[in-house]
């Protein structure tokens, strides 16, 4: 409302100074009045952005008021000045004397019309413009929630193989003098699924949002993160297989495999972390030291085959994810039907070889460190 007063304020002190100047037949003051009426208008309506138009109602746009109303009040202003030395005649003569006298005023009227439409015309191509933006703004929306869906989908279908391996555990106990066996069998297992299908698709489709300019593209920080992840599994892997067994210094073999086991499990763990993976290791970790007790290796691994089995299941929940959001650009980083895991299960034969379980306990985190003591009891 305050913006009103000062308009208000200017329309009577207009008014008011034209009907003195045309009472006291100054003329001259009496357009200079009208002008400067009608340029405070324009400031006013300038400073309030009211020369501009929006997709609200036609009646509520402040422009489209003044286009059709001041032509009718500089009719009646310049109408007074016309009219001050005449009077009412209703008759022939007196309408021809009334056109005559008020041509000036009735072409400033008749602007009402071409005003009201041109503002008319701005304000509804605004409104389809409004419209047409409303419509590709749900279309966005449609097709990127659409998509979210369908790929969340999939991904709740996805699981890896079952893993169940039963790990016998023997524990020694020395009581009396006497070395007795207590033999307890674990039942391992684990089974990997996608817990955060929502976040995976964040990481997967960076660039894809409900707004404008976005795209359904496979990242490419994605796919060189997989790539790398799985390079690096490859490679701990081969340097395993090359690895000769020594004839001497049998303790820094069984240490340099100790250490790739261990890059192993980090590994797995970190890439089955960034894929959103659950169930991707047991309840466990195993506790292993090499023969010559230097070592303890802290695995979620039990065994080889264990591993192995651990690794071929993450490939294949790997590969499955790639599939369901494969692209042309996907190509250049993982090829169709070609297998993310090339490796075969002997390279963690020596595994069994070189380690000997000495504890198994809640889950640990990973590590490689040196024995407390080198001279543990042999099982």
């Amino acid at each position: 409302m305050k913006n009103f007063i000062p308009l208000l304020t200017l329309l009577i002190l207009g008014t008011a100074t034209s009907i003195v100047s045309i009472t006291q037949d100054q003329d001259m003051q009496f357009l200079y009045s009208a002008l400067a009426t009608s340029l405070g208008l324009a400031i006013i309506f300038h400073f309030n952005g009211w020369l501009t138009l929006d997709d609200r109602q036609l009646f509520k746009q402040p422009l489209f008021i003044i286009a059709t109303t001041y032509p009718a009040y500089l009719f009646l202003i310049f109408g007074f000045w016309a009219w001050k030395d005449h009077t009412l005649e209703l008759s022939a003569d007196g309408y021809a004397q009334f056109l005559a006298i008020s041509k000036l005023p009735l072409i400033m009227l008749a602007t009402s019309v071409p005003l009201g439409a041109i503002v008319n015309n701005v304000h509804r191509t605004i409104q389809t413009e409004k419209q047409i933006s409303q419509s590709e703004l749900k279309n966005r929306n449609d097709i990127y929630y659409g998509h979210v869906k369908f790929i969340v989908d999939q991904f709740d279908k996805i699981k890896g193989r079952e893993i169940s391996h039963k790990f016998q555990f023997k524990i020694a106990d020395h009581i009396a003098n006497k070395k007795e066996i207590e033999e307890k069998i674990y039942d391992i297992q684990s089974q990997i699924t996608i817990i955060k299908p929502i976040e995976l698709y964040g990481k997967i489709f960076t660039q894809a949002s409900s707004t404008s300019g976005s795209t359904l593209q496979v990242s490419s920080q994605f796919l060189d993160t997989i790539q790398k992840e799985w390079t690096d599994i490859e490679g701990i892997c081969k340097k395993i297989i090359k690895k000769p067994e020594p004839n001497s210094d049998y303790s820094l073999y069984q240490k340099e495999l100790m250490e790739w086991y261990r890059d192993l499990n980090f590994t797995h763990e970190r890439l089955c972390h960034y894929l959103c993976l659950d169930g991707f290791q047991s309840e466990y970790s195993f506790i292993m030291a090499d023969k010559s007790r230097h070592w303890q290796l802290i695995s979620t691994f039990s065994s080889g085959s264990h591993l192995y089995n651990s690794l071929h299941s993450l490939a294949t929940v790997t590969t499955l994810i790639l599939d369901r959001v494969r692209d042309r650009t996907m190509d250049d980083y993982f090829k169709p039907n070609e297998p993310i895991f090339k490796i075969g299960a002997h390279f963690a034969s020596d595994m069994s070889k070189i380690l000997t379980p000495i504890i198994i306990s809640d889950y640990l985190k990973p590590d490689l460190r040196r024995s407390l003591t080198s001279t543990l009891p042999t099982i």
